[in-house]
């Protein structure tokens, strides 16, 4: 291999049907007693609202420095929030085996839907022409987009009245599918949450709903949660208004609805039927 000139590998696997997938990897040839540096990510794409890591490894004969970077795909450098070491020196026992020096990047570092080039970059401190790197192209994964939060009716007796909630419209790159949804419930905006139901792929929830504060008018907010495979989520609320019925049987409504949660395996309307009653 000549020095300084790029080389893609490609590795093809094909099944016996007919079906295939390609991998490749461009490296660039570097003079004889470089660094060796390298990247491992099992993933191409991260959660921009989560914390980042990489895995980069390095071996080299002589004590080196080691500098991670970010460019954009338009070849900008990135600043970004390094919860590791971003420059680190090496002794040349240290690196003369395969040493790891790993980046971790805080939540929020990078904006979602865009392509950000992570590079690694070794410099050999006894000679300025010995120097290599390596890179790895990821996306940053943003949330789902497009959708809102719905609740019908839009008035309703508590604990007697089945609401339908859902979460409509939202989208995602096909990567990250399928979505997944949970959803809660509020009586005013200094009491937490109360879960409706926990994270599946089902879009909706059916479920009564305790009765409104009357100095707040009986508004009951609903929130729905909605997350994609990389755990990218979103939030989205509605209201409705929930008067209490006196005539309604608390007793009678609990046991039963227990009853029909516990026997069905239904963990959601166990959920629901506690929290809307306490």
């Amino acid at each position: 291999m000549q020095v300084d000139k790029k080389y893609s590998f490609i590795l093809l696997i094909t099944s016996l049907d007919g079906r295939f997938a390609t991998k490749t990897i461009t490296v660039t040839a570097a003079s004889a007693g470089s660094p060796e540096v390298s990247i491992i990510s099992s993933i191409d794409k991260f959660n921009a609202g989560s914390k980042a890591v990489l895995e980069g490894f390095l071996m080299s004969s002589t004590s080196v420095t080691s500098v991670w970077n970010v460019y954009t795909s338009l070849g900008e450098l990135v600043p970004f929030e390094a919860l590791t070491p971003t420059t680190t020196k090496f002794t040349s026992t240290e690196a003369s085996s395969l040493i790891a020096f790993p980046l971790s990047v805080g939540a929020g570092s990078f904006v979602g839907g865009r392509s950000y080039t992570f590079r690694l970059t070794t410099y050999s401190t006894d000679s300025t022409t010995k120097s290599t790197f390596s890179e790895l192209v990821m996306t940053a994964n943003g949330p789902p987009t497009g959708g809102y939060a719905s609740v019908s009716p839009s008035t309703g007796d508590a604990l007697v009245t089945k609401f339908y909630i859902s979460c409509p419209g939202w989208t995602t790159d096909s990567a990250n599918f399928p979505l997944s949804y949970s959803y809660a419930y509020a009586t005013s905006n200094v009491t937490p949450y109360l879960t409706l139901s926990t994270s599946s792929p089902k879009a909706y929830s059916i479920t009564t709903l305790p009765a409104g504060l009357d100095h707040l008018g009986n508004l009951v907010t609903v929130q729905g949660d909605v997350m994609d495979v990389f755990f990218a989520s979103v939030t989205a609320i509605s209201t409705t208004t929930v008067y209490w019925n006196p005539a309604a049987n608390i007793s009678k409504i609990t046991s039963e609805t227990l009853q029909t949660g516990f026997l069905s395996s239904d963990i959601n309307l166990v959920y629901q039927t506690v929290n809307n009653v306490s």
